[in-house]
């Protein structure tokens, strides 16, 4: 399950699919899925280099420690540029952290956040604390000493001259980050990638209103062909996802292959079906999970 570079109490450094990687131990979501497997949101990755061609510039909002940066960094080379959204303090740590150790030098991490109300705040996180460090979610009302305030941009203050990709991962706020980009998506009609967990009629709203196409981007919590090639689930639902948005300008030709399209804005994402076989198989493989704690 790769050998350590670097550890202590709260920090691990790993070899992972993408690059090295510095994470919390902490973090039960993404930085367990490193741990455990080397790799994380796979499904995004993939569709991501399918897009993006060297030279391309990136938007990422809510880009956490940079799993998604150090990516798209590799993919469109140094002639490329990648804007790095993350408001939170230690996850920005952790950010700079892992686009250096990957000499990710055409990233610009910026420490803030995106959106159209201002002043926002976000939950402090711990290094110490055990839970989804990915989960944490801004609001416009100053609840005390536990939280931080954050810088806050709109997508229009970058001023690119173009724009190929906008990926966001903003916990239910996605559809307001888009309306910060009124010059952004009206001139350059870049790709998005956007999470749909939370908030989705407006979301969808938000893409119909800028002539978009939408479809289905499941991105599963667990590949039991990951890069540590780790069989164990450390999920409760070996066949859970998080449901992304995958959107493009319908004035573009594009073929989208397996992939479901969206065809109304109240749609919800439906799981396919689970077969008998693949039940007993989940069951089985949930059980085997239990028995074993991730490390």
């Amino acid at each position: 399950m790769g050998f350590p570079i670097i550890q202590n109490n709260h920090v691990r450094v790993k070899p992972c699919k993408h690059g090295d990687f510095s994470y919390n131990i902490n973090d039960t979501v993404i930085g367990q899925c490193l741990d455990q497997y080397g790799e994380y949101a796979e499904a995004e990755l993939a569709l991501a280099s399918q897009i993006l061609r060297p030279g391309a510039k990136v938007i990422d909002v809510g880009a956490n420690i940079g799993v998604h940066s150090v990516f798209y960094s590799s993919v469109i080379g140094n002639e490329g540029e990648v804007y790095a959204f993350e408001p939170s303090h230690l996850n920005y740590f952790f950010l700079m952290t892992n686009l250096t150790l990957n000499s990710a030098f055409n990233v610009t991490p910026i420490k803030g956040a995106v959106g159209t109300k201002r002043p926002l705040y976000l939950p402090l996180n711990r290094v110490t604390d055990e839970t989804n460090h990915g989960a944490l979610k801004t609001t416009d009302q100053d609840t005390g000493n536990e939280v931080e305030r954050c810088a806050v941009f709109n997508l229009d203050d970058i001023q690119l001259d173009y724009c190929n990709l906008v990926k966001i991962d903003v916990e239910g706020n996605e559809a307001d980050v888009l309306h910060t980009g009124t010059r952004l998506f009206s001139t350059h009609r870049p790709f998005v990638i956007a999470e749909c967990q939370e908030n989705q009629k407006d979301l969808l709203e938000t893409f119909k209103d800028m002539d978009y196409d939408c479809y289905w981007l499941p991105s599963p919590d667990f590949n039991p062909n990951n890069y540590f090639e780790n069989e164990e689930c450390i999920f409760v639902d070996p066949n859970g996802a998080v449901i992304n948005v995958f959107a493009h300008p319908k004035e573009i030709d594009i073929q989208i292959d397996n992939l479901e399209k969206i065809t109304r804005v109240t749609a919800k994402w439906k799981p396919a079906k689970t077969t008998k076989k693949a039940a007993k198989t989940t069951k089985k493989t949930t059980k085997k999970a239990k028995k074993k704690k991730p490390q």
